[in-house]
C-alpha cells in the first residue's frame, strides 16, 4: 500500500488539523494501511474498512495522532448527524487518494465513520503502536481540482465567461445557451456544475429567480427548443402584436372571458415521454388568471397530459415555471405534438405572451434570493456551486453575500456526451435584451479508482 497515498483532510485546502492526517507512511512514525479493500455498489454512497496502524515516537505521541484523526472523523460525523446542532456546517471531511502512478487526486466525503482498535491493540502498546479498524461511508470518488469547461456559443468558445442573453430568437447572438462538447466532461459519472452567472448588462437588476438546465440526450446540438407567442395557432382567440422589447420582436395578445386557450402546433417531439419545464415569459396578465399546460396529439383531438397541474399567475417575477410535462407516449421522431395553455379567469382577462422555453429534459435548476437581495448590480456574480453546496452573489469588489436559495438537485453534467446548458433570469421586470457571462467548470466523478 505504501506507494499510494492515502489522506484524510478537512475542507477544501486540508483543514486546521496540520494538514489532515496521512494514513500511509512508508515507514517511521505516523499511520500506516494495510489493507484498503474498496467497494463500489452503484449507489451515491459505500461503505468500506481500512485496516491501519498508528506508530508513534512515544506513548504520548502514538494517542496524540490517534486524537487528531479521531477529531477529524468526529468533525465529518457531526456534519452529517441530522440530530446534530452542526449538521449541514462547517468544513467537509475528505478521504483523499493518489494511486500510485495517478497523476490524480481523487476525494470522496466522508458522510460517517467509526474507529475501532483491534484484537492486538493492548498486545502491540508497549512498542508504542495500535492496530485499528477504520469503517467509513464515504460519497463517489471526485477530481481534487477543479477544472474549466470551454463552452461554445454564436458568441464565441472560451473556459472563463461567454455572453448570454435573456432569449433565444435566432437573432445574431441572442443565445440563451452554452455548448459543451462531448470530450471536455471526463470521469464515469454524472457530476454536479459548478455555474458562474455575471451581470454584463452595464446597469443594476432586481432579480428575483434564476434558472438553468440540461439537455444532454436529446439532440442538444440541433433541438430548437424555443416556442415564440406570435406562432400560437390562429383560430383560438389572439393575435400576433409587435413589440420591439419582446423576443423576436413580438407578443400574443388574448383577451377572454372566463377561459381561453392558447395552442402551438409543434411541440418538438423529445417532451413525449421526457420531463420539461415550461418557462413561460409574461410580462402582462390580468389578476386571477390560472393556467393549465397540457400535451395533445398531432391532430389536437385528445389531451395526453390531462392530469397536469393548473398555475396562478403572480407578479413576483415576469418568468413564469408553468410546471413539467411528462408524456409516457412515445411517438416517431417525424411526429410533432401541440402544446396547449388553457387559461382560467372570472370575467374579462387578458394576457400577453412572449415566449415558452422548454427547459430540461435532463437536468433543472432553479436559484431564488429573497426581496432585500433582489439587486445584482452590473458586473456582480452569482455562483451556484453544485460540488460543494454553496450558494452566494460575489460582488465586482469581491463581498460575498450568502442569499441565494436553492430549489432541486445541483445542475448536473454527463460524461463523454454532448450536451447544452440554458439558462434564463428574471424579477419583476425581464427583458430579453439583457445580458450576461456564463462561466462552467466540474469535478469529475467516478465510482471505481
Amino acid at each position: 500500500m505504501a506507494p499510494h497515498v492515502i489522506n484524510i483532510k478537512q475542507g477544501e485546502f486540508g483543514g486546521p488539523e496540520l494538514n489532515g492526517v496521512l494514513l500511509n507512511q512508508s515507514g517511521g512514525v505516523g499511520w500506516m494501511v494495510h489493507d484498503y479493500p474498496m467497494r463500489s455498489n452503484g449507489a451515491e454512497t459505500v461503505t468500506e474498512t481500512l485496516s491501519l496502524t498508528v506508530i508513534g515516537s512515544s506513548i504520548s505521541d502514538m494517542q496524540s495522532r490517534k486524537a487528531t484523526l479521531e477529531r477529524l472523523l468526529d468533525v465529518a460525523n457531526r456534519r452529517n448527524d441530522i440530530r446534530s446542532p452542526q449538521y449541514k456546517t462547517g468544513d467537509k471531511t475528505f478521504l483523499h487518494i493518489t494511486p500510485d502512478g495517478d497523476s490524480t487526486t481523487w476525494r470522496a466525503e466522508i458522510l460517517e465513520a467509526r474507529l475501532e482498535a483491534d484484537a492486538s491493540a493492548l498486545i502491540v502498546w508497549g512498542n508504542k503502536k495500535e492496530g485499528f479498524r477504520l469503517t467509513l461511508t464515504r460519497t463517489v470518488w471526485e477530481d481534487d481540482t477543479e477544472r474549466a469547461i470551454t463552452i461554445v456559443n454564436n458568441n464565441g468558445t472560451n473556459s472563463t465567461g461567454l455572453t448570454v442573453y435573456n432569449h433565444e430568437d435566432g437573432g445574431a447572438g441572442h443565445d440563451n445557451f452554452v455548448q459543451i462538447a462531448a470530450a471536455q466532461i471526463t470521469g464515469s459519472l454524472p457530476a454536479p456544475a459548478i455555474i458562474k452567472w455575471k451581470n454584463s448588462f452595464g446597469s443594476g437588476l432586481y432579480l428575483s429567480k434564476y434558472y438553468f438546465w440540461n439537455n444532454a440526450y436529446a439532440t442538444p446540438n440541433t433541438l430548437w427548443y424555443v416556442l415564440e407567442g406570435e406562432n400560437a395557432l390562429a383560430g383560438y382567440g389572439g393575435t400576433s402584436a409587435a413589440d420591439a422589447t419582446m423576443s423576436n420582436g413580438n407578443k400574443w395578445n388574448i383577451s377572454f372571458t372566463d377561459t381561453a386557450e392558447i395552442r402551438f402546433g409543434s411541440m418538438p417531439y423529445y417532451a413525449a415521454g421526457r420531463p420539461v419545464h415550461l418557462l413561460a415569459h409574461i410580462p402582462f396578465f390580468s389578476s386571477g388568471v390560472y393556467v393549465k399546460p397540457e400535451l395533445w396529439d398531432q391532430a389536437g383531438v385528445r389531451s395526453l397530459t390531462p392530469n397536469s397541474a393548473e398555475r396562478l399567475l403572480t407578479t413576483d417575477s415576469h418568468l413564469h415555471d408553468l410546471g413539467t410535462l411528462w408524456s409516457g407516449l412515445r411517438t416517431s421522431i417525424n411526429v410533432s405534438n401541440q402544446l396547449v395553455l388553457k387559461l382560467r379567469g372570472a370575467g374579462s382577462k387578458s394576457v400577453n405572451l412572449d415566449f415558452i422555453h422548454l427547459a430540461g429534459p435532463d437536468s433543472f435548476r432553479q436559484l431564488e434570493t429573497p426581496g432585500a437581495f433582489y439587486l445584482v448590480a452590473n458586473l456582480d456574480t452569482v455562483i451556484d456551486d453544485g460540488v460543494n453546496d454553496e450558494h452566494y452573489v460575489l460582488t465586482n469588489a469581491g463581498s460575498r453575500y450568502d442569499t441565494v436559495i436553492t430549489h432541486g438537485e445541483p445542475l448536473m453534467l454527463f460524461p463523454n456526451v454532448d450536451q447544452r446548458i440554458g439558462c434564463l433570469w428574471t424579477g419583476v421586470t425581464m427583458l430579453p435584451n439583457w445580458t450576461a457571462t456564463l462561466q462552467l467548470s466540474y469535478r469529475p466523478r467516478k465510482a471505481n479508482l
